[in-house]
């Protein structure tokens, strides 16, 4: 018979096994990150505890049918919403569909944890792990340990020369992997994204400030994928 204090080991373990696939999505510049994914495992594995075990007392009773898997249902489609908002974050184009996955993945982690299926919840994150690190395209191409990947949508007031030399000057600033690509444009003003890679997150405070001292740039935004 399970005791309170199973229950929370269970959420205690749930919420760790998240907190490491977080982790990973937090170094690559995701903001569904460590808390998000934490609070999604939580959640998950709190379900799955109350639809399990919260209507024993009920059971008594002739007439009541007991569905332990309904609740727990519930939260496969309900976190359809938050992957769903993870890849409509990204103004620009289609991105985050990895990082929506991992967060139906977390929750199904969740769920297992909180069913007791401790073994199957703690393999599902390192696989996932295995997934999100080993098969990264960033591990293949650079070579470089503990590469982040940045994003910056940059409001010009140019033409693509203008943009062009701005890259140019960038670029010998030795940024990483540097690649620019048109969004949007008119006769005055010119919306680009600027992909790069850098190693610490200090880097991208510092391509910001470099970006900033153009005039003719209206807007930076820093792009964080869910």
């Amino acid at each position: 018979m399970e005791t309170q204090l199973d229950y929370f080991l269970r959420l205690i373990e749930a919420v760790a096994c998240g907190g490491l696939v977080g982790y990973e999505r937090q170094l690559r510049l995701k903001s569904a990150g460590i808390r998000t994914h934490m609070l999604i495992a939580l959640g998950a594995a709190l379900m799955m505890i109350i639809s399990k075990y919260a209507f024993f007392d009920v059971l008594a009773y002739s007439q009541v049918d007991l569905d332990p898997s309904r609740v727990a249902s519930q939260v496969v489609s309900s976190i359809g919403f938050i992957g769903v908002g993870a890849i409509l974050t990204y103004r620009h184009g289609i991105e985050g569909l990895t990082t929506s996955a991992s967060i139906w993945c977390v929750t199904a982690i969740g769920l297992a944890i909180g069913a007791g299926m401790h073994l199957l919840g703690f393999f599902a994150t390192l696989l996932i792990l295995a997934v999100q690190v080993l098969l990264h395209h960033r591990h293949f191409l650079d070579g470089l340990p503990g590469a982040l990947e940045g994003r910056l949508i940059v409001h010009l007031k140019g033409d693509t020369a203008m943009m062009e030399r701005i890259v140019n000057e960038l670029a010998n600033q030795k940024v990483k992997k540097l690649q620019a690509i048109v969004l949007a444009y008119d006769s005055e003003n010119l919306i680009f994204k600027l992909n790069f890679v850098i190693q610490k997150e200090e880097e991208l405070s510092f391509i910001v400030t470099f970006l900033s001292q153009y005039k003719q740039i209206t807007e930076v935004e820093n792009v964080k994928t869910l």
